[in-house]
């Protein structure tokens, strides 16, 4: 009994297997790289949200200790620090700056009150600003009215804080 090979079979070569594995492999590598940039950079708080979280818990613990606490931005840690009267430290909200290659500067000013009523309209109104190094909480859960303008990468958003809420307006100082 004679077997026939048939040698128009039809398959893969060698070649095209180990071409379509090489492709699989670079678009594996590629899947693997981009999604542990992006899980890198899943658990990066926005500046903006800190400084929001920093004043939401300095009114909490204003409420909380019973007596007037202060918000300010402590460069060496680059951190907001949440501090008593005498400096000690009740909170520490850490940024994701560094000194030397991402700097971070907060400035806080306190917004002075008007002189009263003007021809001008209140929406045109330009507020005196005075700055001032930390921001007062009383246990009342009041605080100066006051902006916070962050300085990083360029830019520089500036955000007025409501005396009484944890309302935040965007505003450009000059």
């Amino acid at each position: 009994m004679k077997r026939f090979r048939n040698r128009n079979l039809s398959g893969f070569t060698m070649v095209e297997i180990v071409m379509v594995i090489a492709l699989i492999a670079l678009a594996a590598t590629l899947v693997v790289v981009n999604v542990d940039t992006l899980f890198d950079n899943a658990d990066t708080v926005p500046t903006e949200e800190l400084l929001f979280l920093a004043v939401r818990e300095a009114r909490y613990r204003a409420a909380l200790e019973k007596e007037t606490v202060y918000l300010r931005y402590d460069i060496p840690s680059v951190s907001f620090e949440i501090t008593r009267e005498n400096g000690a430290v009740l909170a520490q909200i850490p940024t994701d700056h560094n000194l030397r290659d991402d700097p971070l500067e907060v400035v806080f000013f306190t917004v002075l009150p008007g002189q009263g009523r003007s021809t001008t309209s209140y929406l045109n109104y330009e507020p005196e600003l005075s700055p001032m190094s930390r921001v007062p909480f009383s246990p009342l859960l009041v605080s100066p009215h006051f902006i916070a303008q962050l300085n990083f990468r360029g830019i520089a958003p500036a955000f007025r804080f409501d005396p009484f809420s944890s309302v935040q307006f965007p505003v450009e100082i000059e």
